[in-house]
């Protein structure tokens, strides 16, 4: 099951050896324990593996500004609504930016997520707006403002198509002229399920 989860040979090795001892021992007598003894290992796993940089690096400029980038239904928009509702609680002001032009609705999903958040949202002007422009004049509104964090949505993209990806380039440089420094942080989101698929889409969207 584990290898079937695309968890690799190395790591499931590992895991089921470290079970087996405990069962062997007789640290682990059900299989209610085995399973909750699973669920940490790999839990312990991520959070090693994370080590400290799993903090959002924000810097001291304001606005900060993340932008949320992946492939076409992996939940960005979605991610991003959580995360604002999260920062929120933490009293960051938080400014919205609907950079995604190209999906249908896209906008005002993330209009909902923005009133149930209670945060500003900056939509495009038209249908024909660029995603870079949407974005940068979001970044403005937070500066001139005095937001402390610009949430960027983007459009999904795969990532081996060579202009779309082009333009997230320039939605990055985009934001970059309003704020040095900007974006802060790049948050790639992916779907659970795809797998070791995860790694050449991580790699491209990195470069």
């Amino acid at each position: 099951a584990l290898l079937v989860s695309d968890f690799g040979p190395k790591i499931t090795i590992k895991i089921v050896d470290s079970l087996r001892e405990d069962i062997l021992s007789g640290k682990l007598k059900s299989g209610t324990e085995i399973k909750e003894a699973l669920k940490k290992f790999v839990l312990d796993l991520l959070k090693n593996k994370q080590g400290n940089k799993s903090e959002l690096q924000l810097g001291f400029r304001k606005p900060a500004v993340i932008m949320i980038v992946g492939v076409n239904g992996g939940g960005k928009t979605t991610s991003l609504g959580k995360l604002a509702f999260r920062l929120k609680k933490e009293g960051v002001k938080i400014l919205m930016a609907a950079g995604d032009t190209f999906r249908a609705a896209a906008g005002d999903q993330l209009e909902i997520w923005a009133e149930r958040t209670g945060s500003e949202i900056v939509m495009p002007e038209n249908d024909k707006a660029k995603a870079s422009a949407v974005l940068s004049q979001a970044v403005k509104r937070g500066k001139q403002e005095g937001y402390d964090l610009v949430l960027c949505d983007t459009s999904g993209r795969l990532h081996t198509n060579f202009d779309l990806m082009e333009e997230l380039i320039t939605c990055k440089k985009s934001v970059g002229k309003v704020v040095a420094g900007a974006p802060n942080e790049i948050l790639l989101v992916l779907d659970g399920t795809t797998g070791l698929n995860m790694l050449p889409q991580a790699r491209e969207f990195n470069e």
